[in-house]
């Protein structure tokens, strides 16, 4: 599966930038909190092209102004559950999680 099969461009998106669709379905999603949409904002200005992101807890932290590890844990699940973001690398040792960019159906 392609970034862009997951992530369906629309017309005002700029061709191969599936991030921009994604940050567009973010913010017309209403039922998500603040702090989800917060924590999706740090992810999409993180993100590279194809829609893979990543972003260290600290930076993390400080971009969104949540102090607590165990709020951004949360968030971040909430964000996967719902199918926003996608796991492909696990965290490891001096390398943060790695997440695709998706569009729940």
């Amino acid at each position: 599966m392609t970034a862009a099969e997951v992530v369906p461009l629309r017309r005002d998106d700029p061709p191969g930038k599936p991030k921009f669709a994604w940050w567009n379905a973010i913010w017309d999603d209403e039922d998500l909190k603040p702090a989800a949409r917060a924590v999706a904002y740090a992810y999409y200005r993180f993100a590279d092209d194809t829609g893979i992101s990543w972003c260290a807890w600290p930076e993390l932290m400080r971009r969104t102004g949540i102090k607590s590890r165990d709020t951004i844990n949360r968030v971040l699940s909430d964000l996967e559950n719902a199918g926003w973001l996608e796991r492909v690398d696990k965290a490891r040792q001096h390398h943060s999680t790695r997440y695709r960019l998706t569009v729940p159906p």
